[in-house]
């Protein structure tokens, strides 16, 4: 195995480490709570300081991704949060858990962010396969970190030692990719003085890098609602059992997976923008088919064709914006994630919002047209030209 590809499998497990880490927090918040004697408000502000520690850190990456060496930033954010699930594991008071999971979210972004433009800028020739890759790998974390961590607890063992077993393979994945990277003479080792200085203007004042972020916008707020409400949708209005509840997003999670692994055999022979175009277009429409002929055993298969469908469209994004500034890539990519954090931030709660004003059904429908608009946007996206503005 040569080091080229060592070295993919390297972000690679950094990203499912990540994921895994990420989703594994869901079942353990009401074990948190109990431990803590706190309300599931004081549970939720976890996750807001979280998402704050995320937001925060994704901002400072859109100044200085491109300025300095992104290997040496991806092992600076991942060794912090390595520290995070460590320190997490061994908090005694509320607000020290609270700070830890600023410092967790804080951590946790670099990687998540620069994951992609490392790529992207190591490997340009097969960019959009290897993004699609790296998001299938994470939607494969998300599958297993909650289904790890329900299981390890339901043998007893605690939600500390949990973390503590995720910090430790952390680490060796930590270590891991530290070694290739000094193997591996093709990465380069940028020097802040000679790169160049990256001007904003250009990148927000490109039309087709707009409508791109819209795109992703969209797209994020139908995924994060989907995920966020589709057990209590499919509990409150279609009465399924939680088991079958769960099970519904379980395969909205396989859809996703197989739509990131299935695009790299479509990304040489079609453009992206093709691929998001019809892709969202058809989820939309099997979204709303399902909404409104409210079967459970069709929502069940349906949300696998969603998922299949739409899945592609956050590493095509992500590739069409590196392609429009290919110089710029850590850049670029992380004003795409403050997109999708302000994306997570709003859409979940107002599809919640919707559901309490009038129904889910209503709420849904909302989440089917979201795709549809996706659709809509990307007739007004010029066809990529050969060669990449820089």
């Amino acid at each position: 195995m040569n080091l080229d590809r060592q070295l993919r499998i390297a972000v690679y497990l950094l990203m499912a480490l990540f994921s895994i880490s990420l989703t594994m927090i869901s079942p353990m918040l009401p074990v948190i709570v109990r431990q803590f004697n706190i309300t599931a408000a004081q549970g939720g502000l976890l996750i807001t300081f979280q998402s704050i520690g995320g937001l925060l850190i994704t901002i400072l990456m859109a100044f200085i991704a491109d300025k300095y060496n992104k290997a040496l930033l991806i092992v600076i954010g991942f060794f912090i949060f390595v520290v995070s699930l460590f320190s997490i594991s061994f908090a005694a008071v509320y607000s020290t858990l609270l700070f830890l999971f600023f410092l967790y979210g804080l951590g946790s972004k670099v990687p998540d962010n620069l994951n992609n433009s490392f790529l992207a800028e190591q490997f340009p020739d097969n960019r959009a396969v290897y993004l699609n890759i790296l998001h299938a790998v994470f939607g494969i974390g998300a599958l297993i970190g909650p289904l790890m961590a329900s299981i390890l607890m339901e043998q007893g063992l605690n939600w500390g030692l949990i973390f503590r077993l995720m910090a430790v393979l952390s680490l060796l994945g930590l270590l891991y990719f530290v070694i290739l990277v000094k193997k591996n003479k093709k990465v380069s080792i940028v020097d802040s003085q000679n790169q160049k200085q990256v001007n904003f203007n250009i990148i927000l004042k490109n039309k087709r890098m707009w409508f791109i972020l819209i795109i992703m916008l969209l797209y994020v707020g139908n995924q994060a609602s989907l995920t966020t409400w589709l057990p209590m949708y499919m509990e409150t209005h279609l009465r399924a059992s939680p088991v079958t509840a769960g099970l519904s997003l379980s395969m909205f999670w396989i859809g996703i997976i197989l739509s990131r692994f299935l695009t790299t055999q479509f990304t040489r022979s079609y453009s992206n923008i093709f691929l998001i175009k019809w892709g969202n277009f058809t989820g939309g429409i099997i979204l709303l088919l399902s909404v409104f002929l409210q079967l459970q055993w069709l929502i069940l298969f349906n949300f696998v064709l969603v998922g299949l469908f739409t899945g592609a469209t956050f590493p095509l994004v992500v590739d069409s914006a590196s392609k429009i500034f290919p110089d710029y890539t850590g850049t670029v990519t992380s004003i795409i994630f403050i997109i999708v954090n302000l994306s997570l931030m709003f859409f979940p709660w107002f599809i919640g919002y919707l559901s309490d004003l009038y129904d889910f059904q209503i709420a849904f429908i909302f989440a089917g047209i979201i795709l549809l608009l996706v659709f809509l946007l990307t007739f007004l996206i010029k066809p990529e030209k050969k060669k990449c503005v820089k």
